[in-house]
Formats: C-alpha cells, sequence, structure tokens
C-alpha cells in the first residue's frame, strides 16, 4: 500500500514537472509559433511593428503585390521590389498604422524631407503644388517634382516619384476594407448580370486577383493625382 502511494505521488510529481517544462517552453517558443504556423502553410511572414512598439510576426499571403492577413484582418500594399529571408521564408516589416511595408532607404528619404521642412502629407501636397495654404507660388527652391532625385547614405540616390507612390496615407484595415467592398460589389454585380447562373464564367479566385490589381491601381494613380 505504501508502495502504491509513493508510486501515484511520484507520478504525479513527474506530472507537475512536465507541465512546469511545457509551460515554460511554450512561453519562451509562442513569438515564434506563428513562423512555423506561416511555414505550414506555405506562407510568408510579416514582422509587424504596433502602436506598442511591440513587434510581432504575422502570417500572411502574398498576392498581386498586396500582403494579407488573417489575424489581424490587414492588407499591405508592397511598394518596394524588395524583402528579407528570415528562416526559409520572405519577410518584410510592416506598422500596424502605414498600409504600406516599410523599406529602409524611403526611410531615410523621410529624414531629408524633414530635413527640407516636409513634416505632413499637407506640406507635401503643396511644395508638389508649388502653392502655399493662401494659394500663394512658394519659392522655386522649395519646391518638390516627381523626378527629382534625393540623395541618401552613402551617395545612394532615390527617385522621388517612386517614393511619392510609397508614401501613401493609408492604413491597412482601409486598404483591407476597399478591397473587401470591391470585391463584395463586383460579386454582387456579377451576380445581377448572370442572373444567377453558376456554370461557365471565371473561377473566383481569378476575379479576386483581378480586383485586388485594380485597387493597387486606383491607389498609385490616387497617390500621383491622377484621380
Amino acid at each position: 500500500m505504501d508502495i502504491m502511494i509513493i508510486i501515484i505521488f511520484l507520478m504525479l510529481f513527474i506530472f507537475i514537472l512536465m507541465f512546469g517544462v511545457g509551460m515554460v517552453a511554450y512561453v519562451w517558443a509562442k513569438p515564434f509559433i506563428p513562423y512555423f504556423i506561416a511555414k505550414l502553410q506555405k506562407k510568408d511572414i510579416l514582422f509587424l511593428i504596433g502602436k506598442d512598439s511591440k513587434v510581432r510576426i504575422i502570417p500572411a499571403k502574398y498576392s498581386s503585390g498586396v500582403y494579407n492577413t488573417s489575424s489581424p484582418p490587414y492588407s499591405f500594399l508592397h511598394k518596394v521590389p524588395r524583402a528579407y529571408r528570415f528562416g526559409d521564408l520572405q519577410c518584410v516589416f510592416v506598422h500596424d498604422s502605414w498600409g504600406v511595408t516599410l523599406d529602409p532607404d524611403y526611410a531615410e528619404v523621410i529624414e531629408e524631407l524633414k530635413l527640407k521642412g516636409v513634416t505632413d502629407y499637407e506640406e507635401l501636397d503643396r511644395r508638389l503644388a508649388g502653392r502655399d495654404d493662401k494659394g500663394k507660388r512658394i519659392p522655386d527652391d522649395e519646391l518638390l517634382h516627381h523626378s527629382d532625385i534625393i540623395r541618401i547614405h552613402a551617395f545612394k540616390d532615390i527617385d522621388f516619384g517612386s517614393f511619392l507612390s510609397f508614401a501613401a496615407d493609408m492604413t491597412p484595415t482601409e486598404i483591407r476594407s476597399h478591397i473587401d467592398e470591391s470585391i463584395a460589389r463586383f460579386i454582387e454585380d456579377q451576380k445581377k448580370l448572370d442572373g444567377g447562373k453558376k456554370d461557365g464564367g471565371m473561377g473566383m479566385g481569378f476575379i479576386v486577383v483581378i480586383i485586388m490589381v485594380a485597387v493597387i491601381g486606383y491607389f498609385a494613380l490616387k497617390q500621383f493625382g491622377f484621380m
């Protein structure tokens, strides 16, 4: 009887010990679990920088120039044809208040613009338009043009027109909402045109890709002032 009690307490002790070790291992590995989820799902990963200054790894699906996440439901435009590697997966860096993937070179362009007195989108628009907030023409040395070249570290030149596409004033939730709204509206219109038919037509995946390309084009045209 005494031996049985000892065995029971020993097994209970081993169970508690294993449970404790498992919890410690889970807490240590928790920040990297999304990496393994992304690898299993064959997705890319985002290093999401939050307003609270915390960095999280988020699995994301890349399609037609947009990174889409499930939780949180964000969408990020990938304006710069550059990505990085984390382990076996492709990754980019994003901020939860900006709907465009981050790029270190363009971040330096922002610092250069600050030195020129451009600290917000309103001032950027005024410099591009050549007029101040009262409609008066600003001096030529303060003007900005799409064709300008901005020099950053190590004498590297950045095309200002490309930077303007990167500096779009959009949040990831706004982009996701716009994409979802466009897809829903297109599907509803398609149903009305088809009269409820289910046969024939393009695959839904192909339709979604077309809509996402159109949305990206819309934001690009809007940013460059064509819309």
